[in-house]
């Protein structure tokens, strides 16, 4: 392409000398001066990439319109579309490719565990534990995670049973104070946030646990809900009371809310959470008191610790 450039501006130049003769030389026409052009070209800087020629006339007098109104002689004049600025023959530059940056993702440091001194205790029995709080005594192959209340809950204690029936004042009395005496005893962290009375509930309402009385016998003399917030009690049922006692004896009372804070049945008749037994009243025994310290400083839903 270059040099069909140079061989149309030679030619050109060729052209203009023999039409005009010697009168391209002269001073009567203005030169067209391509000097920049043709240096570039030589010197292979620049590309051509669409060339032409033109006519242009001009008079004696200069570029515009003569005096007289006449135009007198013509030339060509080559005009030539340059760009660019380096030689076509020139190497292309290879193309650098920048590798993506690599971010490393960040370096998380794994959870401290502080592990709880209660474990390495010599009072701790795993196979205890899980009677205790994972239901291995009655369900071996079905073990549990754990459950337990959160916070220290408030107890509604109604003072009617299901059917309307009024309790009498001395077993009330005696069951707020057994509920009041052992959450904190089985928690080892809180007791009970309050006691209220009153012939209302407060089932489904977080941080209530509500204690219920059967206006019915039944098989049993209480039942309540693994980690829940309701406790019945059966006071028609025979041999739950205890002569000169409460409507129902104090041990069912602690035993139900036993369950309801999370614990299970055990495998001994000293223990609370034994089922069965003919007591009137008892209190937790101290490898329950010692487990249920452990099962409270755990999160909710673990496992064995």
């Amino acid at each position: 392409m270059m040099r069909a450039g140079l061989t149309r501006l030679v030619n050109a130049y060729r052209w203009r000398q023999r039409f005009y003769g010697q009168a391209w030389k002269t001073r009567r026409y203005p030169r067209v001066l391509i000097t920049a052009p043709v240096w570039a070209l030589l010197m292979k800087r620049v590309t051509i990439i669409w060339s032409t020629t033109i006519s242009i006339r001009v008079n004696q007098h200069g570029w515009g319109r003569p005096p007289g109104g006449r135009w007198h002689r013509t030339f060509p004049l080559i005009v030539l579309l340059l760009v660019g600025c380096s030689s076509p023959t020139a190497p292309t530059p290879p193309v650098v490719v920048t590798p993506p940056v690599v971010v490393a993702p960040p370096v998380v440091a794994p959870p401290v565990v502080t592990p709880n001194p209660l474990l390495s205790d010599p009072r701790f029995s795993l196979s205890f534990y899980r009677q205790f709080v994972r239901n291995v005594y009655e369900e071996p192959r079905n073990l549990q995670p754990l459950r337990r209340q959160t916070e220290a809950p408030r107890i509604y204690l109604r003072t009617i049973d299901e059917a309307g029936a009024a309790i009498d004042v001395n077993t009330l009395n005696q069951t707020a104070a057994a509920i009041e005496q052992t959450a904190g005893q089985l928690t080892g962290v809180f007791g009970v946030a309050g006691i209220d009375r009153g012939t209302s509930t407060r089932e489904g309402q977080r941080g209530w646990i509500t204690v219920r009385w059967a206006s019915e016998s039944s098989a049993y003399c209480g039942f309540a809900v693994y980690g829940g917030d309701v406790m019945t009690l059966y006071p028609k049922t025979p041999g739950c009371r205890c002569t000169g006692g409460p409507a129902v004896r104090l041990k069912t009372v602690r035993h139900e809310l036993g369950h309801v804070l999370g614990f299970y049945h055990t495998d001994s008749p000293t223990d609370l959470m034994f089922q069965g037994g003919s007591a009137c009243d008892i209190n937790p025994s101290a490898r329950e008191l010692f487990h249920a310290r452990i099962a409270y400083s755990r999160p909710i839903g673990s496992l064995d610790p």
